[in-house]
């Protein structure tokens, strides 16, 4: 039995859980390979430029492996993961040519423009064990993957809590690991937790619509980052997973009756970054709000 559970709470985490449920032994290897291409946001929507950064060689150190990218700007960004089982081994292979290539494409949805496709030529990262599996005993590989943008903002994502919610730990194949993975599963249920006893609930007599408002419920909480004071919605997934001032607004004010804290995160966040000086590059001014942050 192979299952791999994954979700994402301050990071993507990822538990892969093996079993062995014949009577003797079984030997087994895992690979996993790890790139990371940094491609800008505008990479990915399709816009074209001329420049870009500079992809440096991945870092292997003790139980934790580290993907490295200088952006024009200067400033360095990473994807860290650690592993809470060491690999056996672990291969880097560096491309030779390590020149993106810009390719027509097309944008779904289109949104009125030419299109690119950008691909860039990676540093990969081969990790591997070498496992035996005893009969009907569960062994897990656990990791997280946590991005890095170099820039020192304050984190508004909460920490990871020793608390449980109500109902338990995750449990199921591969049980054993314990460490970072349960801990942010935790954690991550104790904030749906959370978010359902600090919501209104409504009922109607039609059971299928009462799923529907149930669904729309974990949705918004599903947008939102959990901020000092509240809640703070992102515009969208997966292109504006950031704070905009319009967007979140909006939603603020049409989830009061849902869960005034969003509106409470929201104000507060949006006025820290206040304009307050003329900045035509960023058509900042004094009084103004946001439209979007993006760092870089």
């Amino acid at each position: 039995s192979i299952r791999r559970s994954r979700f994402i709470s301050g990071g993507l985490h990822e538990r892969i859980g093996l079993v062995n449920y014949n009577q003797f032994d079984v030997p087994l290897t895992v690979t996993l390979s790890f790139a990371a291409d940094f491609r800008d946001i505008f990479d990915v929507r399709g816009f074209p430029r001329e420049k870009w950064g500079k992809l440096l060689p991945p870092v292997w150190d003790d139980s934790t492996l580290v993907l490295r990218y200088e952006g024009l700007d200067g400033v360095s960004r990473s994807t860290t993961i650690p592993f809470e089982t060491p690999p056996d081994a672990v291969a880097i292979e560096i491309p030779d040519d390590t020149a993106p290539s810009v390719e027509p494409g097309v944008m779904l949805p289109v949104v009125g423009a030419p299109s690119y496709h950008v691909t860039i030529p990676t540093p990969v990262a081969t990790l591997t064990w070498n496992l035996v599996l005893r009969p009907s005993a569960p062994v897990s590989l656990a990791f997280q993957v946590t991005p890095g943008d170099g820039v020192d903002e304050p984190d508004y994502t909460t920490a990871i809590s020793e608390q449980v919610a109500p109902g338990g730990s995750n449990s199921g194949n591969g049980s054993n690991s314990g460490g970072r993975f349960d801990k942010a599963v935790s954690h991550m249920r104790l904030s749906y937790w959370n978010w359902e006893q600090e919501s209104a609930t409504f009922d109607t007599d039609n059971e299928d619509f009462n799923h529907v408002l149930k669904r729309c419920r974990y949705d918004v909480r599903v947008l939102c980052d959990r901020v000092p004071n509240g809640y703070f919605p992102s515009a969208g997934i997966p292109w504006y997973v950031c704070p905009f001032g319009r967007d979140s607004l909006v939603t603020a004010l049409q989830t009061l009756s849902l869960n005034p804290t969003i509106a409470v995160g929201t104000l507060h966040l949006l006025a820290r970054y206040q304009g307050d000086r003329e900045d035509p590059w960023r058509d900042e001014q004094p009084g103004k709000i946001l439209h979007e942050l993006r760092k870089g």
